[in-house]
């Protein structure tokens, strides 16, 4: 089971909601390199992988939803409700 989870319903065209989607992990990338290592989407965009220090992260765009489940290692734990809260804010102004 993943150790956190967010999911919002959104009233977007999918491909601005895949835009959106990859915008806001390309952002955490380039603001972090130091944590997120690798960012792999399928084919139709609709699914992404991220992978990092202590985490792997997965992310998923539907017609009405988007979400992402990670799953973080024992050390990134104690800051689970930390990361729960940074990902809803960005969930939320990103899929406004």
């Amino acid at each position: 089971m993943a150790a956190v989870e967010v999911e919002r319903t959104h009233a977007l065209p999918l491909d601005e909601a895949i835009r959106r989607a990859q915008g806001l992990l390309e952002t955490l990338r380039e603001k972090r390199p130091e944590l997120v290592k690798d960012v792999e989407w399928s084919a139709d965009g609709t699914e992404g992988i991220a992978r990092g220090q202590g985490f792997e992260g997965r992310l998923q765009v539907t017609e009405s939803t988007v979400g992402i489940e990670i799953d973080l290692n024992l050390m990134l734990r104690p800051f689970k409700k930390k990361i729960l809260a940074t990902l809803e804010r960005k969930f939320d102004e990103t899929f406004e």
